[in-house]
């Protein structure tokens, strides 16, 4: 299972705040992409870039509670 949770911040203060949760039977990788994705139209903002690089980050962190992904 993968949750994650999205956030607009406006002036410092959370705006709209969204979860994705998948626990469908497949790569860590696809799950995350779709949670990504989910978030991204719940909170009506453009798919953020998903380099290799930023998966190689995530990946190092994905135990830690939250991890930023600046759009």
């Amino acid at each position: 299972m993968l949750r994650i949770w999205g956030k607009v911040i406006k002036n410092n203060k959370i705006i709209m705040h969204e979860e994705a949760i998948n626990n469908e039977n497949i790569s860590y990788q696809e799950q995350l992409k779709k949670c990504i994705t989910e978030i991204a139209q719940k909170l009506d903002i453009q798919k953020p870039y998903w380099l290799p690089h930023n998966l190689e980050e995530f990946n190092k962190l994905k135990k830690q509670f939250s991890h930023r992904i600046t759009l």
